[in-house]
């Protein structure tokens, strides 16, 4: 399930992905935004192991809206 979300002048786009022979999932979100025009994204991939595609989905989400929530530690400006 790769699912959207617009937050706080960012898009966070989350894809999660299976980890192979275990049945369960990781977080792997892109976070983009505008800078003077230009579209930045930054990349992020989960570690913990989540049971299903839609707690994954919904961790990645969250974990993104972190990372905007703390930007001018977290990501890049320019």
């Amino acid at each position: 399930m790769a699912r959207r979300l617009h937050y706080k002048a960012h898009v966070i786009q989350s894809k999660p992905e299976p980890v192979a022979a275990s049945g369960r999932w990781k977080f792997r979100i892109a976070i983009y935004w505008k800078v003077r025009g230009i579209l930045k994204m930054q990349q992020f991939l989960g570690l913990t192991l989540h049971n299903n595609e839609d707690e994954a989905d919904l961790q990645g989400i969250a974990h993104g809206q972190r990372i905007i929530d703390e930007k001018p530690r977290r990501l890049k400006a320019g």
